[in-house]
C-alpha cells in the first residue's frame, strides 16, 4: 500500500472510465438517497395542516442538511479518484471505507437529528477524515502531501463540532453545531484548504483527470435520477392503477425521460467536454460540483413530493 508516492498518480488507462469499485460505492447512495427522501416525506407529512412556516422551514433545512453531507462524502471521494489512480490500493482503501461509512451514514439519515444522530455523524466523520489521513501517509515526501495535511487539520477541527452536535444537542438544536462545521468544509474546499502556518493552495492548479471526474457527475445525476423512477413506480403501486393514478404515472416517466435526454445528450456531453477542454480543469470540476449538486436537490425535491401527492 506505501511506497513511491507516485505510483498514486493516475494512469493512462485510469483517466477515463470509472472503476467497477467506484460505480459499487454508488450503489451505496441509492439506499442513502432513498432515506433522505424518506426523511424529507416524513417532513411533509407531519407539516400537513400546520401553518407554523417556522417549523415547514425547519424540516426543509434539515433535509437540505443531510443532502448536502451526503453530497461533501461522495463528492470528497470521487475527487480522489479523478485525481489519484483509482485502482492504487490506497485510493481503493478510501473508497471502501466512504462505502461502508456511507451506509451507515443511510441508517442514521432518518433519525439524524433524533435517536441516530451518533450513526449518522460517525459514518460521515470516519469517511472524511479516513481520506486525506490515508492520502497524507501514502504521499509523504511529496508536495501533494502538504495538502492532504491541511484537509486532515480541517476535518479533524470540524469533528469535535458534529461530536459535540450529538452530546450536547437536542434534536432542534443540532443544526446550530453541524452547520458551521459543514459551512467550513465548503468554505475549505472552495478556498483551497486555509489552514494558519501552513497556508493555502490554488484550486486552479489542481492536477485532475478531466473526463473521469466529468463522468463520475453524471453517474451520481443518474443515481438521483434513479431515486424518481423508483418513487415513481412505488407510488403508483400504492395508489391503485386507476385511471388518474396511470396518467399521472405516464406523465411522472415522461418528465424523468425528458430530464435524461436533456442532461446526458446536452448538459453531460458539454461537461466533459468543457473539462477536458480547459486549462484549469478543476476550476470547472468546481463549477460542475456547484451546479450538480443544485441539480441533484432539485430532482431528490421532485421525487419527495411524487412520494407524497
Amino acid at each position: 500500500m506505501l511506497g513511491d508516492p507516485r505510483r498514486l498518480l493516475p494512469k493512462g488507462e485510469s483517466t477515463g472510465r470509472a472503476s467497477f469499485l467506484e460505480l459499487f460505492f454508488d450503489l451505496a447512495f441509492v439506499f442513502a438517497l432513498t432515506q433522505v427522501v424518506s426523511r424529507g416525506v416524513d417532513g411533509l407529512i407531519r407539516a400537513r395542516g400546520v401553518h407554523d412556516f417556522g417549523i415547514n422551514v425547519v424540516s426543509a433545512a434539515k433535509v437540505i442538511f443531510l443532502l448536502l453531507a451526503l453530497w461533501a462524502v461522495w463528492q470528497g471521494t470521487a475527487w480522489t479518484t479523478s485525481r489519484y489512480d483509482p485502482y492504487h490500493p490506497t485510493v481503493q482503501l478510501v473508497v471502501l471505507i466512504a462505502l461502508v461509512a456511507s451506509l451507515v451514514m443511510g441508517v442514521g439519515t432518518l433519525r439524524a437529528f433524533g435517536g441516530a444522530g451518533a450513526t449518522f455523524v460517525a459514518g460521515y466523520v470516519i469517511a472524511q477524515v479516513s481520506r486525506p489521513l490515508l492520502l497524507a501517509i501514502a504521499l509523504r515526501g511529496d508536495e501533494r502531501q502538504r495538502l492532504k495535511v491541511r484537509m486532515l487539520i480541517t476535518y479533524a477541527a470540524t469533528a469535535v463540532l458534529w461530536i459535540l452536535g450529538v452530546l450536547l444537542a437536542g434534536s432542534g438544536a443540532r443544526l446550530f453545531f453541524w452547520g458551521p462545521a459543514l459551512a467550513i468544509e465548503y468554505l475549505a474546499n472552495r478556498f483551497g484548504w486555509p489552514v494558519p502556518g501552513l497556508g493555502r493552495s490554488a484550486p486552479a492548479r489542481w492536477s485532475i483527470a478531466g473526463a473521469h471526474l466529468a463522468e463520475r457527475y453524471q453517474q451520481f445525476f443518474l443515481v438521483a435520477l434513479g431515486e424518481v423512477v423508483l418513487v415513481t413506480g412505488l407510488t403508483y403501486v400504492s395508489e391503485g392503477r386507476s385511471l388518474a393514478s396511470t396518467v399521472a404515472f405516464a406523465v411522472a416517466v415522461g418528465k424523468s425521460i425528458l430530464i435524461w435526454r436533456i442532461y446526458f445528450y446536452r448538459a453531460g456531453q458539454i461537461l466533459a467536454e468543457a473539462v477536458q477542454a480547459s486549462p484549469t480543469p478543476a476550476r470547472i470540476g468546481q463549477s460542475a460540483a456547484d451546479s450538480h449538486m443544485i441539480m441533484i436537490a432539485g430532482v431528490i425535491v421532485r421525487a419527495t413530493r411524487l412520494y407524497v401527492r
